[in-house]
């Protein structure tokens, strides 16, 4: 009889112990919430998402802006407006279990910049000093320069001598500073390949010319193809600041560009072919990035 209750004991005990174990692998309740999160960075209007959900197997983010959505796990997404803007995104696991988050981020002031030479300066208010005269002498003090286009846009900046009655543009088209003029107001290796020459106020005359004369050699005596002074569109010198200002384009299609850059040094004159002022004045060129 001891036997038999000993057994019997120890089965009602196993049959206990196998109701009251659990299985960790066993699917989650159906409906179960994830905790869902993300955290971002920013470079400028582009911002990089980074889900740090719990079991996700499928992502919807919304990224507050016009209906823009992303299923990717880290996305990256740049906003084409500025502001406060909510953020969501909504996780779902293999077993139809969905979190759900969102936070709000702040994507800077889109600013919308339309270059138009004709004597309203007010465009250029938010485009960057790209060059200054440091020295503070001459008649040129600034340039800013606008590059996107089929032209690249030019607003100079100077005292009241600053009149841009003649001026020659020496020009370096190819990213090579040690090939065409290397000109001695810019000793720095400044390498023009093509040089404007003329009058920016009333456009009478003024062509665009090619270096000829081998490397360091002044010569510039071959009219580039199909160039002329329309290639160059200029206002007329007015104020701003306080100061002469005046703004031009150039075509790209005749500058025959191969680089990434286009650097470039200015000489202006009087209209009877006196020095006035050389620009940026300190022995370089102005690079600018295309």
């Amino acid at each position: 009889m001891k036997t038999l209750k000993l057994l019997l004991n120890c089965a009602i005990a196993t049959v206990l112990l196998m109701g009251c174990s659990s299985d960790d692998s066993a699917d989650s309740p159906s409906g179960s919430t994830l905790n869902a999160d993300f955290t971002f960075t920013s470079d400028g209007s582009t911002f990089s998402f980074t889900n740090l959900s719990d079991s996700g197997l499928n992502y919807r983010w919304d990224f507050g802006d016009l209906g823009f959505i992303s299923n990717e796990q880290n996305p990256v997404h740049t906003y084409p407006i500025g502001g406060d803007l909510k953020v969501s995104l909504t996780v779902t696991d293999e077993n139809g279990n969905e979190g759900y988050v969102v936070k709000t981020i702040t994507a800077p002031e889109i600013i919308i910049i339309d270059i138009a030479i004709d004597g309203d300066f007010s465009d250029w208010d938010n485009v960057e000093v790209l060059a200054e005269n440091t020295s503070g002498e001459g008649a040129i003090q600034l340039m800013k320069v606008w590059t996107v286009g089929t032209k690249i846009s030019f607003y100079l900046e100077g005292n009241s001598e600053m009149l841009m009655a003649l001026a020659q543009i020496y020009m370096n088209t190819d990213a090579d500073e040690t090939t065409g003029y290397i000109a001695d107001d810019w000793p720095d290796f400044s390498g023009a390949e093509i040089m404007f020459e003329g009058p920016f106020v009333n456009g009478s005359w003024g062509n665009f010319f090619a270096q000829d004369a081998g490397e360091t050699g002044w010569s510039f005596n071959d009219t580039v193809e199909g160039s002329s002074s329309s290639n160059l569109d200029t206002s007329a010198v007015g104020t701003n600041n306080g100061m002469n200002a005046i703004e031009f384009t150039i075509d790209k299609s005749i500058l025959g560009l191969t680089g990434d850059y286009l650097s470039l040094g200015i000489t202006e004159y009087s209209d009877s072919w006196g020095g006035v002022s050389t620009f940026p004045g300190d022995g370089s060129f102005v690079v600018i990035d295309l």
